[in-house]
């Protein structure tokens, strides 16, 4: 795993780790099969003290991808915390990635905070301690969850209204609900947008294959994880009806993408950093695809600021392709450190201040969930 070459001023060192729970609130949510993100959720946030600097980590909670809720996060976290006390945040770096115990969403959070604490360190953004910025800023995209047509097809004009050029809609429910649902929001968004489908592994192969083939009519650009994650002959059928793939539960690290590349599976990979735990492993994976010639997006799960600019960090990494990186949580997230990033022109451009960029107001711990 390639570490940051920098070598800081002077040696900092852990001083404090403080781990909270807090109430987060989104707007409009995400409902799809397996689960529904709406309105109020638990988000496990760490901060990091070392000398003057404060550095922040989270890791916005999917049971269904990582097995783990807000509450076991935070335990794992409180944990994990006292064994980086005293380090450098590069030794801490290394101890948490060589912890096979320490699950992805914990080591997520404690990765980001101290990436973040090591940039502030040298006075760089983030991004320019996993590789050189590949890009100025990317085109992002707005997954939209089950919605009567009606509400969807007002969802997706007023996101176009705001600068929105490319959507994925979740299905997974029946083949004539999904594909009203690709058709409404084509009509809506128009020739011009990228539309893909994601049913998070939740369809049988015949199915996703007959979904597949009628999705084709409406100019899909690729289906995202069909089948079960290990259903690798499934991801092939649909590649074979003609659709092509993203593997997205299915990826947790770089070893995956060999895999699936070898079996010529996929076509497209993507990171979520609470799955692969955080930006260090989530560069493997940049670099796996870049080896094997896969694109690779990267995914934001409805977090705060803190993880859509830490997603948007590895995103600039990643050599320019087509397809759009799933970073909308700042259309969502009002609480409790919404993004101030925008987006012109469908695009987001990271922040240029030292380390992630977020001004965040930590709360006092009775303000915790």
């Amino acid at each position: 795993m390639k570490r940051p070459s920098h070598d800081p001023p002077q040696p900092l060192y852990v001083e404090a780790v403080d781990t909270l729970v807090l109430s987060s609130r989104l707007r409009h949510g995400l409902a799809i099969k397996a689960m529904q993100l709406a309105g109020e959720r638990l988000l496990p946030v760490v901060r990091i003290r070392a000398g003057d600097l404060v550095g922040y980590g989270e890791s916005p909670p999917l049971p269904t991808f990582t097995g783990l809720d807000a509450a076991a996060t935070a335990a794992g976290l409180q944990v994990a915390s006292d064994r980086i006390v005293g380090r450098t945040p590069e030794e801490a770096l290394a101890h948490i990635h060589a912890e096979p115990r320490l699950s992805g969403p914990v080591r997520c959070a404690l990765d980001i905070a101290l990436y973040d604490l090591m940039a502030q360190h040298r006075s760089v953004p983030v991004d320019r301690l996993l590789g050189s910025r590949r890009q100025p800023s990317v085109r992002i995209s707005r997954a939209l969850g089950y919605h009567h047509p009606h509400a969807l097809g007002g969802l997706v004009a007023g996101y176009v209204g705001r600068g929105v050029t490319a959507f994925k809609v979740k299905v997974g429910r029946d083949l004539a609900t999904d594909l009203a649902a690709i058709e409404v929001t084509r009509r809506e968004a128009g020739d011009a947008c990228e539309i893909a489908i994601d049913a998070n592994e939740s369809l049988s192969r015949e199915d996703a294959v007959a979904l597949a083939r009628a999705a084709r009519a409406f100019d899909v650009s690729y289906f995202e994880q069909p089948v079960q994650r290990r259903d690798i002959d499934g991801l092939c059928a649909v590649r074979e009806a003609g659709m092509p793939v993203m593997a997205d539960e299915s990826v947790f690290d770089a070893t995956d993408v060999e895999r699936l590349a070898t079996a010529d599976a996929v076509d497209l990979v993507a990171i979520k950093l609470i799955k692969c735990g955080g930006l260090a492993p989530a560069m493997d994976i940049v670099r796996a695809g870049r080896e094997r010639g896969l694109p690779v997006t990267v995914i934001d799960p409805l977090g705060s600021a803190i993880s859509l600019h830490a997603g948007l960090a590895v995103a600039v990494t990643i050599d320019p392709h087509e397809h759009a990186h799933g970073l909308s949580a700042g259309f969502d997230v009002e609480a409790p450190f919404a993004p101030h990033l925008e987006v012109r022109e469908g695009r987001m451009a990271p922040s240029d201040d030292p380390g992630l960029g977020v001004d965040v107001q930590w709360p006092d711990a009775e303000e915790a969930a």
